[in-house]
């Protein structure tokens, strides 16, 4: 084989390597720009539901506090499904790696605070809690424990509305 024979087939060669990584570099990064866009609107989605649970969570607190202030808490068959707000799109976001790009670590914070609350064992115990009021057994008064419960269910809803206004820029 004669030198210009070698330089051809090695040019060739080393020029379809490249061209072979520089199309795989780009077909992997829009695959991972169309992940996160599909996975950040869907996220969004997640987030506008989770706001509408906590407001019924919240309107619930009303109809738990009327019947405290009407006597009638014995007659109270209301209940707070915290486990009806839920998170799989900001795990799936964080398995991937992209909840850090999609809000910074205080809105990660709020967030990991907010899916703690949203647990079985806190929809237990606030279970429990109403429980123990309706058989006057409570640690503190029925109307101090449903005002702590709608100002952690108003903060977690005000946290995920501000992390929903973040992603929308």
């Amino acid at each position: 084989m004669d030198q210009g024979t070698f330089w051809g087939i090695f040019v060739g060669t080393f020029v379809g390597i490249v061209a072979g990584a520089f199309v795989q570099y780009l077909a992997q990064r829009l695959f991972v720009r169309w992940q996160y866009k599909n996975l950040s609107s869907g996220f969004k989605r997640e987030l506008e539901y989770d706001i509408a649970i906590f407001e019924s969570l919240i309107h619930e607190t009303s109809k738990l506090r009327a019947a405290i202030g009407a006597g009638s808490l014995s007659t109270y068959f209301g209940n707070f499904k915290l486990t009806d707000i839920f998170f799989v799109m900001a795990n799936k976001l964080l398995s991937e790696g992209l909840l850090y790009d999609t809000i910074d670590n205080e809105k990660l914070l709020k967030l990991q605070k907010a899916a703690t609350f949203c647990s079985s064992s806190s929809e237990s115990w606030v279970a429990s809690e109403i429980l123990l009021h309706k058989e006057g057994k409570g640690i503190n008064t029925p109307l101090s424990f449903v005002d702590f419960l709608e100002n952690e269910l108003v903060q977690h809803r005000d946290n995920l509305k501000s992390i929903a206004k973040d992603i929308s820029k």
